[in-house]
């Protein structure tokens, strides 16, 4: 039996012992019982004490509540206060430890009503894209549509304006037709012009010629002057009344 063992033995329990016949198997069993006890006090005291170092790092107050209690320990009447104390700051670490979790779960809901807020926008950003797509989709088909409409059009155009421009050649040798047309028929009028006046030239050629026959006293032979006009023109002159074919011009109207 250890001095400390006897300490820890309350005085209520040691006299009727000693007074029983000297039971002093039974103290000291429980005795070591009390030393065992102690132990496991002790080795529980080192464990909440390495708890309360972890959960408040370096703190001179925390050690000395440690070494207060510690030296509070070995005593009987400190050993109930020392544990309530115990039990106290490790209830008041799973009362803060509860209210960390309280604190974490709402965070925790927080962030999960967020995350579910993000997946319904996720989820109507899907649709709004896909709605998106199924109109560039239509806006490209309509496109597509758009461009052959436009070629076939292009294509029109470009008929059109051979179309055109072939007219314009035909219209512009149609006018040129009309102009050499409206020319010839104006050298055609220049040269009836010249030819209404050799017929009244050789006319009046013919009927002097008629009245010389009459007339004895006239000359038997008229030798007619040809016009400057007639000899450019390629017009014949004729020397002798027999030669000259007034017939035709007198019956030939112009």
């Amino acid at each position: 039996m250890t001095i400390e063992g006897v300490r820890v033995m309350r005085e209520g329990e040691m006299a009727p012992r000693l007074t029983l016949g000297g039971r002093w198997s039974e103290a000291e069993r429980r005795a070591r019982d009390y030393e065992k006890e102690n132990i496991q006090l002790r080795q529980e005291i080192e464990r909440l004490n390495s708890q309360v170092d972890s959960m408040i790092k370096d703190s001179v107050k925390v050690k000395s509540e440690a070494v207060a209690h510690e030296a509070k320990r070995r005593a009987d009447h400190v050993m109930e206060k020392s544990r309530r104390a115990q039990e106290n700051m490790m209830r008041q670490n799973l009362s803060q430890q509860s209210e960390r979790i309280c604190m974490s779960n709402e965070d925790l809901s927080h962030k999960s009503l967020a995350l579910a807020f993000a997946r319904k926008s996720i989820s109507k950003q899907k649709i709004e894209c896909n709605s998106l797509r199924s109109k560039l989709a239509l806006a490209e088909r309509k496109v597509s549509i758009n461009d052959s409409e436009n070629r076939k059009l292009i294509e029109i155009k470009f008929k059109q304006e051979t179309k055109i421009n072939k007219l314009e050649k035909a219209l512009e040798l149609e006018r040129r037709a009309k102009d050499i047309l409206l020319h010839a028929k104006q050298q055609k009028e220049k040269h009836v012009v010249l030819l209404l006046k050799e017929r009244d030239r050789l006319r009046t050629q013919v009927r002097a010629s008629i009245n010389a026959t009459t007339d004895p006293s006239a000359p038997t032979a008229v030798t007619p002057r040809t016009s400057s006009t007639s000899k450019e023109k390629g017009t014949p002159s004729y020397s002798t009344k027999r030669d000259t074919p007034y017939s035709a011009f007198s019956t030939t109207s112009f």
